[in-house]
């Protein structure tokens, strides 16, 4: 089951801005499954989420945190988020399958990213292996981007509707 430990609200917090749009480094991790094995598994069927490098004035990184969604005991879409040290990144990389995207400098502001976590969880959707799930939780996170879009990989939706016609890892 997802961990949810780290629920929304519960990760770094203030930054340089204070909770002001900043400037910030996004970037897509993907991980197998752990029912996926060690297999190289398509990034469509791999579990995604979101790091946030938040940058300072002089552009350096001010904080990073991790932002995904998984499934609850429940079987709900649940979101959590966490401070993400570059230590935690070098672990995920160890992880089967693991890959990471940059996606691009966007200006972000963290509280609405929290905002928008907690609203996704109060959706209350159960979670389907192509539907709602962390991919979804990605996707939709471009909606704080004003419009602009990040380059994503094929989701498992995608990928069933044969929609994508590139469903392998981001070769990063």
């Amino acid at each position: 089951m997802f961990n949810s430990s780290n629920s929304v609200g519960s990760g770094a917090s203030g930054g340089f801005y204070g909770g002001k749009a900043q400037p910030a480094r996004i970037w897509l991790y993907c991980k197998n499954i752990e029912a996926m094995g060690t297999e190289l598994v398509p990034v469509s069927l791999q579990h995604w989420a979101v790091v946030v490098e938040y940058l300072d004035e002089d552009k350096e990184i001010d904080m990073s945190e991790l932002y995904e969604a998984g499934m609850n005991n429940e079987g709900f879409v649940v979101t959590s988020n966490m401070a993400f040290s570059r230590s935690q990144a070098k672990e995920w990389m160890k992880e089967p399958g693991a890959s990471n995207k940059y996606l691009g400098e966007k200006t972000l502001n963290q509280k609405s990213v929290l905002v928008f976590c907690a609203e996704f969880t109060k959706r209350n959707k159960k979670y389907t292996a192509f539907k709602e799930n962390c991919q979804m939780f990605v996707k939709e996170f471009e909606s704080l981007l004003d419009g602009d879009k990040l380059e994503l990989p094929p989701n498992a939706e995608q990928s069933l509707l044969g929609k994508s016609k590139n469903s392998s890892c981001p070769n990063v």
